[in-house]
């Protein structure tokens, strides 16, 4: 073979090996931008779908937040909001028409029932005969107000006693706990008929003590600045375990019992098992829970047998309040007492009362002023006072003697809009959505801070 034909054959070769490689090179350059547009398809369909999820978090975040501006209307979020007061007690009416219209809501009353009144025909088969005929008068009033809310077909109302008094910002207050029953209901991007969502019987907000289920989480609501030091608290006949609540943190829990009710809500469904409970066929519930005590014990046991599902703050939400004048002023359950003196307005139970800060409200004052002079803020523009959002804690036994740290730390901003909490103005309608005196050793009395 000449050396001209192997020159030939070899350039072939060469030529050859060129071309398989350029195509093996084009091959692979095919398939490696195939698999970045794979992989950056893939990207893009993650990053979409990411979004989609952000969207509709943040989307149930808007209709939590709309749920509960519900709160804001005329009736706190309930369908109604009734006080128990006897007819003679014109005055009590008074406060309550006048202390509710300036922190933007409307009452509905229910008369209270005179113990010479009662035909004793009304009496439950086991109402335990040691208790007066006012206690049983007590606990026909507020059954009389689980009548209203059936016979109404109302899905939620707040019950008051006349004696109660709550704090100027009772609105964002609630806004604050209703977020905390929703989280313990697991509804907070659930939508729910009530903006307190809708797995509860009763809402024990007023109370001189409760306790608390600890198999069950509680909330914990950080800062709050309208509570209580711990030397101003009312004298509590229950509470949650000792040392698991720091002294400027609120919590709220589902309710093992409480005392006193000078404020509750109450849903269409609790109303009809405290009727049938404590009125219609309490023999049929005898192997559930003891029956014919006060109103409050009675609730209480309904709560603890599981009869009620029942949550409430603590400290207590509201309190209660007596005018000045004489010291029998603030109670319907004895008469006059020829012994009595007078007596200067007395708030339990609130910092910011609405009932001592009246005459602020009523001359212009855009400030309101605490009930005792050594908290944080004795004078104080509602519009200032801000509330954290809160976190859940988990009861364990071991943590008697510790108190207890956020298990996702606590949001360091207002949860809810700034709205002033008390107004001169009449009430806005739109949106309608949906008695035991204080006992003598619960404290100090407070004094009108003027």
């Amino acid at each position: 073979m000449g050396l001209t034909a192997l020159q030939s054959r070899s350039a072939r070769w060469i030529v050859s090996l060129i071309g398989l490689a350029t195509f093996a090179f084009t091959c692979l350059r095919f398939y490696y931008q195939r698999g970045q547009e794979g992989q950056s398809v893939w990207n893009d369909a993650e990053v979409v779908a990411e979004h989609r999820i952000q969207e509709q978090e943040a989307l149930k975040e808007q209709q939590f937040q709309e749920s509960i501006q519900d709160i804001m209307n005329a009736t706190l979020g309930f369908n109604k909001v009734l006080a128990i007061n006897m007819p003679s007690r014109t005055d009590k009416r008074d406060q309550l028409v006048l202390g509710s219209s300036l922190t933007g809501f409307v009452i509905d009353f229910i008369d209270g029932v005179d113990a010479e009144g009662i035909n004793p025909k009304t009496y439950p088969y086991n109402w335990n005969q040691e208790h007066s005929a006012t206690e049983y008068a007590c606990l026909r009033a507020h059954l009389n107000a689980a009548q209203r809310i059936v016979q109404q077909g109302l899905r939620t109302a707040l019950v008051l006693e006349d004696d109660v008094d709550w704090d100027i910002t009772i609105k964002p207050q609630l806004q604050t706990f209703a977020h905390a029953v929703r989280t313990l209901q697991d509804t907070v991007h659930t939508p729910t008929e009530s903006p307190y969502g809708d797995e509860w019987d009763i809402l024990w907000l007023g109370h001189c003590g409760a306790s608390c289920k600890t198999e069950q989480p509680f909330y914990m609501i950080p800062n709050d600045p309208t509570l209580l030091k711990p030397t101003h608290l009312p004298t509590y006949y229950r509470q949650p375990p000792e040392n698991v609540r720091p002294d400027t943190t609120r919590l709220v829990c589902t309710l093992q019992d409480a005392a006193c009710t000078p404020a509750y809500a109450m849903s269409y469904r609790g109303a009809q098992r405290v009727l049938a409970a404590l009125s219609v066929n309490p023999s049929g519930f005898a192997d559930k829970l003891k029956t014919g005590d006060q109103i409050d014990i009675e609730l209480g046991r309904m709560c603890e047998s599981g009869l009620l599902k029942c949550f409430a703050p603590f400290p207590a939400l509201a309190g209660t309040y007596r005018s000045a004048g004489l010291s029998s002023k603030g109670t319907d359950q004895s008469g006059h007492d020829g012994a009595a003196h007078m007596e200067p307005a007395t708030s339990w139970g609130v910092v910011y009362s609405t009932m001592l800060n009246i005459k602020h409200i009523l001359q212009g004052e855009r400030v309101v002023h605490s009930t005792w002079p050594d908290v944080d803020s004795p004078v104080i523009n509602p519009e200032d006072i801000h509330f954290e959002r809160g976190y859940l804690y988990t009861f364990r036994p071991e943590h008697m003697d510790l108190i207890p740290t956020p298990e996702e730390e606590a949001v360091d901003e207002s949860v809810f809009e700034d709205e002033p909490s008390f107004t001169d103005e009449p009430y806005s309608t739109s949106r309608p959505h949906a008695t035991r005196e204080p006992h003598p050793e619960r404290g100090p009395e407070i004094r009108d801070p003027e």
